[in-house]
């Protein structure tokens, strides 16, 4: 493919194997005022589903083949068990609700008047509704992103964990982090062209993205790595056994929620999203949203960050990736 870089060309092919490339835009903002009954029992009975079946299924003794077969029926092209199965699920509670009028969302949504949005039926498929988990909001596209972006991140750690694991002076945990580390930084690459950030795409470069995309990574590193694998083998009765259900409560945190960790945006974008979220100036200190940025902040402070959020802080340091702070309406709402 001359005329492409090597690295583009990698982060293409992954993502089009993966259902990451069908994740849309969404908006937590719209949502602010809205109850929503929580939707993480939904989504595990779902996955644990597709998983158990394939193992019932599945006839090699290899773990990493199981993990890679539970890959194509859960998180590949064209299979939809991500945003698409969320969206168009009338027991999953969202925002706008199963069966209305989606093109309203767009109307009101902080990207109305952005072109590629407006594409009249189309715009059903393209924004995402706001679900909750765990008292947690989240755009359904983070289920595709945690799915399909977890299987690019895996998928990359296991080929450059072999590699860095080669090498005699780098130790187990060492090759780990430097696997995760390139891993991270292939989903901000991606973040940057293929999926976001690109001008070709949307002008936008989400870290909310990005951490369903580690979380998702750490449910399939859970399957066959780690402590206490999450698969087991039988020998005796040659089947597979999944030690432990997955439960999607456990990997959502308050970074999903794009108006608690907002994007950054390129000016073509920005300048129509900063006018549609001057309305919510008026808002941002009510005590239904100051009650639920209290409870991410008690969150975040009674746990580790994640390896991707910490290394995210770095290279914002360093200027190496967008700085989301001018994007926040404390910035804006002034």
């Amino acid at each position: 493919m001359k005329g492409f870089p090597m690295r583009v060309v990698t982060v293409a092919l992954l993502l089009m194997s993966t259902q990451a490339i069908q994740a849309s835009e969404t908006d937590q903002y719209y949502a602010w005022d809205k109850e929503l009954q929580d939707s993480g029992q939904q989504i595990s009975d779902h996955l644990n589903k597709h998983i158990q079946e394939v193992l019932l299924q599945e006839e090699s003794s290899s773990c990493e083949k199981v993990v890679k077969k539970i890959m194509s029926r859960v998180a590949m092209w064209p299979l939809k068990q991500g945003d698409h199965w969320l969206k168009y699920n009338p027991e999953i509670d969202q925002v706008p609700t199963y069966h209305s009028d989606r093109s309203n969302y767009y109307q009101e949504s902080v990207y109305n008047g952005i072109w590629r949005f407006n594409l009249g039926g189309s715009v059903k498929s393209y924004l995402s509704p706001t679900i909750e988990v765990n008292g947690i909001r989240m755009g359904g596209d983070k289920l595709s992103h945690f799915l399909g972006g977890g299987a690019m991140y895996y998928l990359a750690y296991v080929r450059n964990y072999a590699k860095f694991a080669a090498d005699p002076e780098m130790s187990a945990e060492q090759a780990h982090v430097q696997a995760m580390e390139k891993s991270i930084k292939l989903g901000v690459f991606s973040e940057r062209t293929i999926l976001g950030y690109s001008r070709l795409i949307s002008g936008v470069f989400s870290y909310a993205d990005l951490e369903a995309n580690f979380q998702g990574f750490t449910l399939f590193y859970s399957f066959c790595r780690g402590d206490g694998p999450r698969l087991k083998y039988l020998p005796s009765e040659k089947r597979w056994q999944l030690e432990r259900l997955v439960d999607f409560k456990e990997y959502v945190n308050p970074y999903f929620d794009e108006s608690f960790n907002p994007n950054a945006y390129r000016n073509m974008m920005w300048k129509r999203v900063r006018e549609n979220l001057q309305k919510y100036c008026s808002q941002k200190d009510l005590p239904f949203v100051q009650q639920r940025f209290d409870h991410y902040r008690q969150i975040l402070n009674t746990t580790a960050p994640s390896y991707s959020q910490t290394l995210l802080d770095e290279m914002r340091e360093e200027q190496s990736v967008p700085d989301p702070l001018p994007y926040t309406l404390s910035a804006i709402c002034q």
